[in-house]
C-alpha cells in the first residue's frame, strides 16, 4: 500500500486502512520463486517487476493447471510473499468452523490503521532495484524480510 499510495518521500502515516485477519487452509498451492519462475515463463525482474502483465499472465497460467492458490515473491517488501487465492471466497465469522470449502474465516480488526512506519525504509519503490532479486541473482538465494522492531505505540 505505501508504493501505490505515498511513495518515497510521503509520510506513512497518510495510509489509513481498515486490518483484516483471516485463515486461509487450502490445498493445491503452486509456489513459484526466483528460481523456479522461468519454468512458468516468467523472469525473476518480472516476478517482482512494475509491469503487471508477465504476473497476470504467471497467475493465469498456474490458475490454469488447476491450482487453488500461488505463492510469489512481493514486490512491493523484499523477502516477504503474497499469496493469491484464485476463485470465489465468501467471508466467515473468524471463531466459526467453514462449512464450505469457500468460506475463509476472517476478521475485521481495525478501523484507520496506520502503516508501521518502521517498514516504509524497506519498501521496494517503482523503478528501484528489488533487493532479494538481486541477492538472488547474484547468489542463488535471498534474506527473507526480517520485521523491524516497532519504535511507535
Amino acid at each position: 500500500m505505501l508504493r501505490h499510495n505515498v511513495g518515497p518521500n510521503g509520510d506513512p502515516d497518510d495510509v489509513v486502512l481498515n486490518l483484516w485477519t483471516a485463515v486461509v487452509d487450502i490445498e493445491g498451492v503452486t509456489r513459484v520463486d526466483f528460481a523456479d519462475c522461468d519454468t512458468y515463463g516468467c523472469t525473476a525482474d518480472e516476478l517482482v517487476g512494475d509491469d503487471y502483465a508477465p504476473t497476470q499472465a504467471l497467475a493465469e497460467r498456474v490458475k490454469a493447471s488447476g491450482a487453488t492458490a500461488l505463492i510469489t515473491p512481493s514486490a512491493a517488501l523484499p523477502g516477504t510473499h503474497n499469496l493469491i487465492v484464485f476463485g470465489v471466497r465468501v467471508v466467515h465469522p473468524f471463531l466459526w468452523k467453514p462449512l464450505m470449502p469457500e468460506e475463509i474465516p476472517t476478521g475485521h480488526m481495525t478501523d484507520g490503521a496506520r502503516t508501521a512506519a518502521e517498514v516504509a525504509e524497506h519498501v521496494r519503490w517503482f523503478g528501484t532495484p528489488h533487493k532479494a532479486a538481486e541477492q538472488w541473482k547474484a547468489t542463488g538465494q535471498y534474506d527473507l524480510f526480517d520485521d523491524p522492531i516497532a519504535t511507535r505505540w
